[in-house]
């Protein structure tokens, strides 16, 4: 009888150990499964948002194309109008030559502007910053209030209030000099921020950064 208990405790022990490493195995191969789906979820969310970036920078370079064949068209005009000899000043109080010169001054000034915003924007699309975690230039930014709403904040270097929708969410485009833009650069998730604008002082938080 003792040789029979001696038999069986040893393998009573050896489920007992069997189970709790089955149990400590599967526990980490859940901890483990858990991990890789978080960062696999992580994953697909920065990809998505990359996308969105990607095609926002595509439409700001579209906009700023057209923007520019039109400004270039009214400064040509502008040039031909200050030139003409129908604007040429009769009398001392004649200005319509020289409205018409500043005017064309005016519109190649533009032309210039749209140009170097055109080229920031470009090399922007060449290389859109990864893993963002401070507000920079080419950030995407969702404050807390716009959360429902499906809205961001587009942090470029020009370009400041073009908004267009991709599948429901809407991204306008501020500049760091804008009181928005100010109140967001170089801040982080979580972060609150104060927008003032005129007498009104707005607080609220950094619901994500892309």
């Amino acid at each position: 009888m003792k040789n029979s208990s001696f038999i069986l405790t040893p393998v009573r022990l050896n489920y007992f150990t069997f189970d709790i490493y089955t149990e400590n195995r599967f526990s980490m191969l859940l901890r483990y499964t858990f991990s890789f789906h978080i960062q696999c979820f992580s994953t697909s969310i920065f990809l998505v948002y990359f996308m969105y970036k990607k095609e926002l920078l595509n439409k700001i370079i579209e906009h700023l194309h057209s923007e520019l064949s039109s400004t270039e068209l009214a400064a040509k005009n502008a040039h031909l109008a200050a030139t003409d000899d129908q604007s040429v000043a009769e009398t001392q109080y004649d200005t319509l030559a020289i409205e018409a010169s500043y005017l064309a001054e005016g519109q190649s000034r533009r032309v210039e502007e749209i140009k170097h915003s055109l080229a920031l924007f470009e090399q922007l699309s060449k290389n859109i910053p990864q893993n963002v975690t401070i507000v920079n230039i080419g950030s995407l930014v969702q404050l807390e209030q716009d959360k429902q709403a499906n809205a961001w904040f587009y942090i470029g270097p020009a370009a400041g209030g073009f908004r267009c929708e991709i599948e429901e969410h809407t991204f306008t485009v501020i500049t760091p000099q804008s009181p928005v833009g100010q109140a967001l650069m170089n801040k982080e998730e979580g972060d609150e921020i104060n927008i003032r604008i005129g007498d009104i002082l707005t607080t609220d938080y950094i619901n994500s950064i892309m």
